[in-house]
């Protein structure tokens, strides 16, 4: 269930264009049973494909390739769904335009259904003497282990088309992908609390990925549900959920680095060729990983502090500082030519898998900002206000834009 106009996600869409200064489209296609993975993956490789040459108003771009940093984004199944394209734009880069990194809130990746959180974080309440009630586990899924799992499992066969042996597939169920084949993905932010349900698809995911060279980022939050980001807004009781408005925060620190060195890349390599670059190896083979403890007994702020996100391989992030990417020949480039002054343009970025709790309410998204590059849309544009969502094409998109003004490490999160 789920689309680009109900459950929370004009809100949490309007709140990432906020916070990222980006515009976010939404494509809404058929849920499952009538959708399935393959007819998923086609509406978004021609949402990406559309975007790709194409502005925020419609106008099509007369030379844009490699001139745009892509990313995909999701949640829950919508996460699982972005990974898979992600590895499905890694294997076939004639088809699929190249992607600079993507985010994903709790994803499911894991369609067999049978990560031992199923069991470990099942929702559970203790009530003390004096008739308190402490709550532990996942609150979203309260049902017993078996029969979570089981429903799981039943929409994972509707999303596969009732072929079971889809269930282990590495790119629709990417949980079973080997790490050595994750080689080659571009950033990766991988958000998840560590007492959810599904909490195993996200954790795998993050350490194999890494184990194959990602650069991964993985925030973990305790005490929460599955995909508490959603609830920022603290879910009625007039106080803000820290842990959702810090994910959010943390996401837009994300995005705007893999700009900066996506925009590092597009200075060396120059707009024609960036769409042959290889994102190199990170070494430390694991996931950079922030544990986000609240203060016993206070709400509102994170109990570590806090560094801000940055790609965490030095050799690559040095690579994109003083040599030329490696590119996809295995060859390193030569820097490109200078930017001739005046050549400022919007460019746009791309998510995908805005995604409800249950399935396939994917969606897309396109982050606008300015960057200096040759053959992008012509002409700068002027942002709508901030928040702002308009209908697009026909009434089956949405676009959000965010203003000028961005909010970036606090806890607000008002779109």
């Amino acid at each position: 269930y789920g689309s680009p106009r109900t459950n929370g996600y004009p809100s949490l869409v309007s709140k990432l264009a906020a916070l990222t200064g980006a515009v976010m489209l939404a494509i809404d296609y058929p849920l499952s049973p009538v959708g399935n993975f393959s007819s998923i993956m086609d509406a978004s490789h021609n949402a990406l494909q559309w975007l790709y040459t194409h502005g925020p108003d419609g106008r099509e771009c007369s030379n844009s390739r490699g001139s745009a940093p892509l990313l995909v984004a999701g949640d829950s199944a919508g996460g699982g769904s972005a990974v898979s394209v992600l590895l499905l734009a890694r294997e076939m880069p004639e088809r699929w335009p190249q992607l600079a990194g993507g985010f994903v809130y709790s994803p499911w990746t894991n369609l067999k259904c049978d990560t031992p959180t199923y069991y470990y974080n099942a929702f559970g309440t203790a009530t003390s003497r004096d008739g308190k009630v402490a709550y532990s586990g996942d609150i979203v899924f309260q049902a017993p282990p078996r029969e979570n799992a089981r429903e799981y499992l039943q929409s994972a066969l509707d999303y596969v088309g009732r072929v079971h042996t889809m269930l282990s597939d590495p790119v629709a169920s990417p949980f079973y992908r080997e790490p050595a084949d994750f080689e080659g993905l571009p950033p990766i932010l991988v958000t998840v609390s560590n007492t959810e349900s599904i909490a195993g698809d996200s954790i795998v995911l993050a350490n194999k990925a890494a184990q194959g060279g990602v650069q991964v980022h993985m925030d973990v939050y305790p005490g929460m549900w599955h995909d508490f980001p959603m609830y920022s807004e603290g879910c009625g009781s007039n106080q803000p959920l820290w842990q959702g408005s810090l994910a959010l925060n943390r996401t837009g620190e994300f995005v705007d680095e893999v700009a900066r060195v996506w925009r590092k890349a597009q200075d060396m390599l120059g707009p024609q060729q960036l769409g042959l670059m290889y994102w190199p190896q990170c070494a430390t083979r694991s996931p950079h990983t922030w544990i986000h403890y609240g203060v016993a007994g206070d709400r509102t702020e994170p109990w570590i502090p806090l560094e801000p996100i940055e790609l965490l391989c030095h050799e690559a992030a040095a690579r994109f500082n003083d040599d030329p990417p490696i590119t996809l020949d295995g060859s390193q480039a030569l820097a490109a030519t200078s930017v001739p002054a005046g050549a400022s343009r919007d460019v746009v970025f791309f998510l995908s898998g805005f995604a409800s709790c249950a399935l396939l309410g994917l969606a897309t998204a396109a982050i606008w900002q300015r960057l200096r590059v040759q053959g992008s849309c012509s002409g700068p544009r002027r942002r709508d206000a901030a928040g702002a969502v308009r209908s697009f094409r026909s009434g089956t998109t949405e676009l959000v834009q965010g203003g000028d003004e961005r909010k970036r490490r606090g806890t607000s999160t008002e779109a």
